[in-house]
């Protein structure tokens, strides 16, 4: 296993979510996604569970936002997709994000909906140092980092309703995220 240091975060979880456009209103839950817009990476699996999600909810915009972060051969695809699929209240792409541990901060959840040709992520050890829960792909290291149902959910890579039902239980438990991602900074003190 590989091991990170813990960084600063020098910038509030407030200021970021109003720097990417996110209204101080917003009461639901931030997901956000931090990985290279390439396929191997699954956010078209992200994209098919969020519209899941948007013919369960009449309102999944006032309950749910999901952070594109970064680039990739897959950007353009990506953002047409979203439009195609009407997710752009949803959605949201930001950039690539120069501080990513306060932005990483700034969500409630992380998600890496990974379908291959993973290793062992940093970026789900990232989260759980930052004391936040993970869903992620039962792909690779992620099942080494993560305790399915203790610090995230683990979902089967490219089942789309597998992730939406994942994301569906964050939305139903108010303090889940919060109990995982406590979880989660505990291993990753221990283990990472």
């Amino acid at each position: 296993h590989n091991g990170i240091r813990v960084r600063n975060i020098d910038e509030s979880p407030l200021r970021v979510r109003s720097r990417v456009g996110l209204s101080p209103d917003f009461s639901g839950l931030v997901l956000a996604v931090v990985a290279i817009m390439e396929s191997r990476k699954g956010h078209f699996i992200l994209l098919e569970a969020l519209a899941i999600l948007k013919q369960r909810y009449l309102n999944l915009s006032k309950k749910l936002v999901v952070w594109f972060e970064g680039d990739g051969i897959d950007k353009k695809k990506l953002i047409a997709e979203t439009k195609r699929r009407m997710l752009g209240d949803i959605v949201l792409f930001v950039g690539i994000e120069h501080n990513i541990f306060s932005f990483m901060n700034a969500a409630d959840l992380i998600v890496l909906p990974s379908i291959a040709s993973e290793d062992f992520p940093n970026v789900t050890i990232e989260a759980m140092s930052l004391g936040k829960a993970v869903i992620a792909s039962s792909i690779a290291g992620t099942v080494e980092q993560i305790i399915h149902e203790q610090t995230g959910l683990l979902v089967e890579p490219g089942n789309a309703v597998s992730l939406a039902d994942a994301i569906d239980q964050f939305l139903n438990v108010s303090d889940l995220a919060n109990k995982y991602g406590d979880a989660g900074r505990k291993r990753f003190q221990e283990k990472f």
